[in-house]
């Protein structure tokens, strides 16, 4: 919540609500013009207003009524990473100490495979197998009874890396040849 003051110094009172409940809850001698409310149910419409405390003891009136409802959003962002390693790694863009859900399967089939509770915004694949399409979406948990819904399915597939490092050690009747390639066990 912000709202902007303007003139002498003046402290703020802030009164919050459920919509529709009779009492308010009350915040004075706010010195700043920013406050955050925790504790919030998700889904809930509130709503909110601000009064200024003049220093010479004059008190506006509040301003007029704001409302919002807290949502429980999805992720907002995701990609893949290391796709030509095993495991590979699956990331996506939401706040910390949330709480999400990945989910995965071969393209096609007909269940998902749930991750375990996750704190992070990354979660590893491994055990997968090559020349395979996977898909995968996240979800935000916000409570036992309340997620997001999911991001966009994205799909992917292990990439045979490429030969890196070529080297050769020649003599007048041999040659010595080496390469290296990461990921996958690969053997060439």
């Amino acid at each position: 919540m912000n709202w902007y003051n303007s003139g002498s110094p003046v402290t703020s009172e802030l009164r919050w609500r459920v919509v529709g409940a009779v009492a308010w809850t009350a915040v004075s001698s706010l010195t700043t013009t920013t406050y955050s409310l925790t504790g919030l149910t998700t889904g809930t419409s509130y709503e909110w207003q601000v009064q200024t405390i003049c220093s010479d003891g004059q008190v506006s009136g509040f301003a007029a009524l704001q409302t919002f409802i807290p949502t429980c959003s999805a992720p907002d962002y995701t990609y893949e990473s290391n796709l030509s390693d095993n495991p590979i790694s699956l990331y996506w863009g939401g706040s910390s100490g949330a709480i999400y859900l990945v989910q995965w399967r071969v393209v096609g089939a007909v269940s998902w495979i749930n991750s375990p509770v996750l704190t992070t915004t990354s979660y590893s694949l491994s055990g997968l197998a090559g020349n395979t399409q996977y898909e995968w979406h996240v979800q935000t948990v916000c409570s036992s009874s309340l997620s997001s819904e999911f991001t966009a399915t994205r799909t992917f597939s292990l990439q045979c890396p490429a030969v890196q490092y070529l080297q050769s050690s020649v003599t007048p009747t041999t040659a010595r040849l080496n390469w290296s390639s990461y990921g996958m066990g690969y053997r060439y």
